[in-house]
């Protein structure tokens, strides 16, 4: 198949996935860095979120410990519900984010909402990767009381090289009495996006054209645990 080709009957799959009802809108809230600003939202997106180097950095500790990727799990086991592969994050890894996430506390402590107290000594953080059509259907990541204390939740997004993957957006439902209305989230390479962890969301199929674990859709996500005011 031609890479036109192949790139039209992906993306006729992507939009298949997205859903033709409802309303679907590109997420627009992007910040350049995103300390600054601390408008209240339970969502926000951050540009640029490491440096090249610290990107790169991850990259080459995920190639080099693949064999260590298990498949992932969630609670009560629902077979097909969600397809990916997982690991502890490296201490490095995690170092590393809990250092640029307190760098945006004020913003993160602005989208958890004045009734939540964050609490960045309870940080989780592991490493995931979308092989070709892995996926995760709707869910939130406080909704167990295993994962109750779960406030505010984040992922980044990495990837080895661009056209590497298509689909893989996550999409936001932010209001549950209205789920015709969802916000997408593009995988922005080297961006990180922020949301309350007790918001619906989902991740739709990643194409991975080559089938290579290199050119898998890379994530460093977690979670930050709160408590009520």
């Amino acid at each position: 198949m031609r890479l036109n080709d192949l790139r039209a009957s992906t993306k006729a799959r992507i939009n298949a996935a997205l859903g033709s009802e409802g309303e679907v809108k590109d997420y627009g809230g992007d910040l350049a860095g995103g300390a600054g600003d601390t408008a209240q939202q339970p969502y926000r997106q951050v540009l640029d979120f490491l440096s090249l180097d610290e990107k790169e950095e991850i990259l080459e500790r995920i190639i080099l410990r693949r064999s260590e990727f298990v498949t992932s799990a969630i609670s009560g086991n629902t077979v097909h519900y969600r397809r990916s592969l997982a690991m502890p994050a490296d201490a490095d890894t995690r170092a590393l984010f809990s250092r640029r996430i307190a760098e945006h506390w004020p913003l993160l402590a602005s989208i958890a909402g004045d009734r939540t107290r964050l609490n960045p000594q309870e940080l989780e953080c592991q490493i995931t990767a979308h092989t070709d059509l892995c996926h995760f259907h709707v869910h939130s990541d406080n909704g167990s009381d295993a994962v109750r204390c779960r406030a505010l939740s984040y992922v980044y997004y990495l990837r080895l090289r661009p056209g590497s993957f298509f689909g893989g957006e996550l999409k936001i439902y932010p209001d549950r009495k209205r789920l015709d209305e969802v916000i997408l989230i593009r995988p922005i390479d080297n961006s990180a996006f922020f949301f309350r962890s007790e918001l619906l969301h989902e991740v739709i199929p990643t194409y991975v054209p080559s089938g290579a674990f290199e050119d898998s859709r890379f994530t460093v996500n977690g979670w930050i645990a709160g408590s009520a005011m």
